[in-house]
């Protein structure tokens, strides 16, 4: 049962499946479904990552609205 959760929390939203599921299934002893949903992994997030300069270059540019030829 864990397996058929885990991949209908990847197709669908963490939400939406933790209301779906019967109050049994909720508990976190029950250890069918993670206390806490997926998030984002951003791996230039990271400082010492060596690109992440541009990367948050880039993202400032999409958060600015920057034209094209910027």
């Amino acid at each position: 049962m864990r397996r058929a959760v885990e991949f209908e929390i990847r197709l669908s939203y963490y939400d939406r499946i933790l209301k779906a599921l019967p109050e049994a299934m909720q508990a976190p002893e029950a250890l069918i479904i993670p206390e806490q949903g997926p998030g984002p992994y951003f791996e230039y997030d990271d400082t010492t990552n060596p690109h992440h300069e541009a990367a948050q270059g880039v993202l400032n540019l999409f958060r600015g609205r920057a034209k094209a030829e910027d």
